[in-house]
């Protein structure tokens, strides 16, 4: 039987020998943290990767002075320094943009849109016709008011224009660049009559040698530099009078919104 001084000796030596167990466990514990510390913050890779397995801190930034600061974060190192060719994607305007090789309406040494005229002023405007384009001037403006006897001369039927005078319209027109295409144009379709109520009125299509007002236009052969002068007559009502006339230039131009005014005394 063992005696209690051998029982108590041998758990003495057994709490002993836990207490160094536990102490070596501590120190092997601690050892490997501090190896494991060492490793992480020494190992390197090439190119400035991150090995798998590890984890690494952010570089701590570096200081950097303006003079030296990378020139991708000013912006005006992107920009385009300024060239000193045209800008072909800007049209521009010129005699030969549409093969005319005459300038566009409202264009240089032209009649400006909206211009207010007297009846001896000459108007400088771009006309078209079939396809071509030519400068013009237009002058010598004459208006004079007809009889209700006249429309018998013009060969309108008198039951179509009751309570309506007759008025004449007589320009010279000449051209002065452009193809010489215009041979048999109309080319004073473009000017209409407005009355003192501000009221548009409309052509009667008539004409008379009698009332001294015939049609004329350029003939096959004509040069720049001819000239010819055309009458129209136009239906009025008994109670207006023409007061001025206007030239538009067609829809597709400045001058349909902002028309040429020649303008009566």
């Amino acid at each position: 039987m063992t005696s209690p001084a051998t029982i108590r000796w041998t758990a003495a030596k057994q709490r002993s020998a836990r207490r160094v167990w536990v102490a070596m466990t501590a120190v092997a514990l601690l050892t490997a943290s501090a190896c494991g510390s060492e490793v992480s913050g020494n190992t390197s890779t090439e190119g400035g990767a991150t090995s798998p397995g590890t984890i690494s801190s952010p570089a701590a930034p570096t200081s950097q002075s303006p003079a030296t600061e990378s020139s991708s974060t000013d912006p005006s190192s992107s920009e385009t320094p300024p060239s000193d060719e045209p800008n072909s994607g800007t049209p521009t305007s010129s005699p030969s943009d549409d093969g005319s090789g005459v300038p566009p309406k409202g264009g240089e040494g032209q009649t400006q849109p909206g211009a207010t005229l007297s009846l001896t002023d000459t108007a400088t405007l771009r006309s078209e016709f079939a396809g071509d384009a030519g400068i013009f001037t237009y002058t010598d403006f004459k208006i004079v008011q007809g009889t209700v006897e006249d429309w018998f001369e013009l060969g309108v039927d008198s039951t179509s224009v009751v309570g309506l005078v007759p008025w004449y319209v007589t320009v010279t027109i000449k051209q002065e660049e452009g193809a010489l295409a215009f041979a048999y144009a109309n080319l004073e379709s473009d000017i209409r009559p407005v009355t003192d109520l501000g009221e548009m009125v409309l052509n009667a299509g008539g004409y008379g040698e009698r009332v001294g007002c015939l049609p004329a236009f350029y003939n096959d052969g004509y040069v720049l530099g001819d000239s010819y002068t055309t009458c129209s007559v136009w239906k009025v009502s008994e109670t207006e009078k023409i007061a001025g006339l206007t030239w538009t230039g067609g829809y597709d131009g400045p001058y349909y919104e902002n028309p040429v005014k020649w303008v009566v005394g």
